[in-house]
């Protein structure tokens, strides 16, 4: 019977119910008194536990009868289930069912409807046969069983069966529907999802398909519709794999948990205890020291000298109730221990001798959009966090309440404190309604779940944009984010062993959208991601047999995806493809090494951040797609694809003076010019008609400049591509020329700036009189404490007044100043002072 114990302890036992996974289950904490009444009806309810007493009476009273005895102990036992759990409410169903109907049965057989209407028969019907036929017993139980059984759990049977989508259709302020709802096919988008999974891994025996590693909530979709193993399921099984997958911080960390599981695994066929072929891995890669701590941690946590079982989680957010459980601390101790002495490179070969030796292996991951709103419950079961449940900070949350009127934001300390003393009407008056507002820390966007389902979309782009499903089409165009531009948008991004491998469609024909929580509404609902040890890519970059140094090499994948979104009278549109994932600089010899997935991936190379080649491997050779005996590294994994040779290219136009002062050269406005081109060190000189021509560049981004005695050149950047020469106009305009002066008044007029004659706060006007071009302008300038003035005027001709009024001594005195400036081209900085006349 032991079998049927584990089963048992499964459903109903501690394992689940009072345990920490229960708190993260709305289903399995217990209902209040009033919601379980509601749930059935409160007649329907009364009547079944009066059936229950009818039936404890009749037990007694008719002699023990086995079917009373067993109609007793069905409801003693689904009461008590019923305390532990919400979730065994629907097994009470068809009892209460049978024992309410049991009460009206015995209720209409006392009110005696048959004996009316035999009556009204024997009279020959009509108003006299309802006279003598109906009595106050029958007119009280029919409008009885009416107004108290039969409308209002009808009613309640009909507010059941409407979607709640639909509710409003019926009840547009939602006043008199609403206590329950239908939510049929919810998750719909996973079984699209899970059946584009069991199409991947279809001829392979069930058992040694790569494993599936999401929440456990989908661990029975993947085994019903995928036909595939999992790693956590519905049983709350994997829950520890899980919950520290979803929270690792980096992929090391995530593939340390999938050895971890796979240990797991191996000790279930062992008694607990690690197989030998899977020691010899560990004792292999790591020193004996090493390899026997990590062994003792898999097999009894609580004896490892540095475990972390048992100690206080949150403890410096003040966290005192939760300590980490022994399961968790088999992952967080294999995980760091891992991590300090093995490289990212060391734990991937390990996991793939680990795959050797016990012929398992978990590969796929699935994310969808309600992970990325649940994931406190990922932090609070892996034992790393306790924010929601305990604290209202952790590594990876903290909240905040922000003031409805003054839009300050209080930590629940800092607003306990500020309102200390104060009255309800006191904190209304001042502060309006606190509204509380989460903060995602760093460790939130660093996770795998959002790493995997947001790829590098920036925090204020989530938080600012999580509830709109516009995310996947918005770009860095500020004009028009929803226009040409950058995308942000790409699961997976920069993970360099997962890869974007089926994403929930989104597009006009067929659209999975996720809709099931606030976060991520709108946006493909799932992400699987493959993971690929990873097939090595090396080479060197070179530009006609000149290494090139500095140079950005990306891996992209092969993955591509249209997404289409009906918005705004218009219909979005954008295809995802080639995801960034590994990268690399190349060193002073030009070389460089990556990994590759799968497919037909291809190598972007980026020069000065100018994208100067992609390079597909759609070919041959070196160049042939990466098979998946690379990727996994089941076979001969490195490649060397030579030299990538980088043609030079160059940059040419016109110097001009610019005239009008917009920044194009116009012919009939703008004069070329004759200056000195200065491009990256190289530098030229202009012809008569002003053009200039550099050639023998390296692709990157240059800076552009001309030199001219008198002018000044609009200094911009420009992007060199291999085997092109590109066109760019340098503007250049005329320099501006410092005046400077004094304002003064010959108080004693002997026509000398003698000391105390300067004249401050005096505003003196530049006006154009004659321009040379366009950009000439007004310009004014005013004196300083000591008389003294700076003007910074473009070449042109000004005049120059001062009206100027003050008072002194109660007396108003009126200074006033007019002559002529004129600027001309190349001129050195000039002195003017300017001598007051007073009315």
């Amino acid at each position: 019977l032991q079998p049927f114990a584990q089963i048992g302890n499964l459903i109903f036992g501690s394992g689940i119910y009072g345990s920490k996974v229960s708190l993260t289950i709305a289903e399995a904490a217990s209902f209040d008194f009033s919601r379980t009444v509601m749930s059935f009806g409160p007649v329907v309810y009364l009547l079944g536990w009066f059936g229950f007493l009818l039936v404890l009476y009749r037990y007694y009273k008719k002699g023990l009868r086995k079917d009373y005895l067993f109609m007793i102990t069905w409801f003693l036992i689904e009461a008590w289930l019923l305390s532990v759990a919400g979730r065994f409410l629907n097994d009470l169903v068809p009892l209460m069912a049978i024992l309410s109907g049991f009460v009206l049965w015995f209720i209409l057989s006392k009110i005696d409807f048959a004996s009316m209407a035999k009556t009204i028969r024997s009279v020959g019907g009509g108003w006299y046969g309802l006279k003598k036929a109906v009595k106050l017993r029958h007119v009280a139980g029919a409008l009885t069983i009416a107004c108290f059984l039969v409308l209002p759990n009808g009613w309640l049977a009909f507010d059941a069966s409407v979607p709640s989508a639909m509710k409003r259709d019926f009840d547009k302020d939602m006043n008199a529907l609403g206590a329950f709802g239908l939510g049929l096919s919810t998750e719909k988008y996973w079984q699209d999802a899970l059946q584009w999974l069991r199409n991947q891994n279809s001829g392979i025996e069930d058992a040694k398909k790569p494993a599936f590693i999401s929440w456990w909530d989908y661990g029975f979709y993947c085994v019903a519709v995928a036909k595939n193993p999992t790693v956590a399921d519905n049983f709350q099984e994997g829950i520890p794999a899980a919950a520290n997958f979803h929270t690792s911080q980096n992929e090391d960390e995530a593939i340390t948990v999938l050895i971890t599981r796979l240990v797991e695994g191996n000790m279930a066929h062992n008694d607990g205890k690690v197989g030998k072929k899977v020691k010899g891995v560990f004792y292999s890669h790591l020193d004996n020291e090493s390899a026997g701590a990590l062994i003792t941690i898999f097999e009894d946590p609580k004896s490892y000298a540095n475990t972390s079982y048992n100690t206080i989680i949150g403890e410096e957010y003040g966290g005192e109730k939760y300590r980490v459980q022994e399961q968790n601390a088999r992952y967080h101790d294999a995980t760091q221990l891992m991590l300090s002495k093995l490289s990212g490179e060391g734990i991937v070969q390990l996991y793939r001798d680990l795959q050797n030796v016990t012929e398992t292996s978990i590969r796929y991951y699935g994310v969808e959009g309600y992970d990325v709103n649940i994931f406190n419950v990922f932090t609070f079961l892996a034992d790393k966090g306790t924010y929601g449940y305990e604290t209202p900070e952790d590594d990876y949350f903290k909240l905040y309440y922000v003031s409805e009127k003054t839009g300050q934001k209080f930590t629940p300390d800092e607003l306990e404190n500020i309102t200390e003393g104060m009255t309800q009407e006191d904190i209304r008056d001042t502060y309006g309604k606190f509204n509380p507002s989460v903060y995602r820390k760093t460790a939130f966007y660093t996770s795998m779940v959002y790493r995997t389902y947001m790829g590098t979309t920036p925090q204020n782009l989530f938080e600012n944009l999580s509830r709109s499903g516009l995310i996947p089409f918005w770009t860095d165009n500020q004009q028009n984010p929803l226009g040409d531009g950058n995308y942000f948008y790409y699961p997976t991004a920069y993970l360099k062993h997962f890869y974007l491998d089926y994403l929930s469609p989104l597009n006009t024909t067929k659209s999975l959208p996720f809709g099931r929580a606030s976060l991520c509404v709108g946006m493909p609902a799932v992400v699987i991601a493959k993971y690929y040890e990873g097939a090595r890519i090396e080479g060197v970059v070179k530009s006609e047999g000149e290494p090139m140094e500095n140079v950005t090499v990306i891996v992209r994948d092969d993955f591509k995806q249209t997404l289409e979104l009906p918005y705004g009278g218009q219909v979005l549109t954008r295809t995802l493809e080639k995801i960034p994932h590994d990268y690399d600089v190349t060193d002073a010899d030009g070389t460089f090494s990556v990994i590759a997935p799968a497919g037909n991936i291809t190598l972007s190379l980026y020069s000065g951040g100018v994208l100067i080649k992609d390079v597909t491997f759609n070919g041959t050779g070196v160049f042939a797609p990466i098979t998946e005996e690379e990727a996994t590294r089941t076979g001969p994994w490195q490649r060397n694809v030579g030299t990538i040779s980088i043609d030079k290219g160059g940059v040419k136009g016109i110097v001009y003076w610019d005239k009008d002062g917009d920044g194009t050269y116009n012919g009939s406005i703008d004069a070329p010019l004759k200056a000195r081109v200065s491009v990256g060190g190289e530098e030229t000189q202009t012809d008569s008609s002003g053009r200039y021509e550099i050639q023998g560049l390296m692709p990157e981004r240059y800076t552009v400049t001309a030199i001219k005695e008198g002018y000044d050149a609009q200094r911009a950047d420009v992007n060199i591509v291999p085997d092109d020469t590109v066109w760019h106009n340098v503007s250049m305009t005329l320099s501006k020329v410092d005046v400077s002066g004094k304002i003064w008044y010959d108080e004693n007029s002997n026509g000398k700036l003698d000391e105390n004659e300067t004249v401050s706060g005096v505003t003196v006007k530049f006006t154009v009189i004659d321009a040379i071009d366009d950009n000439a302008g007004n310009r004014s300038a005013t004196s300083d404490t000591g008389g003294n003035y700076t003007v910074n005027l473009y070449p042109s001709k000004y005049r120059i007044t001062v009206d100027y009024t003050t008072t002194v001594e109660g007396t108003s005195i009126h200074y006033t100043y007019e002559d002529t400036i004129d600027i001309k081209i190349g001129d050195s900085p000039k002195t003017k002072n300017i001598k007051l006349s007073r009315d």
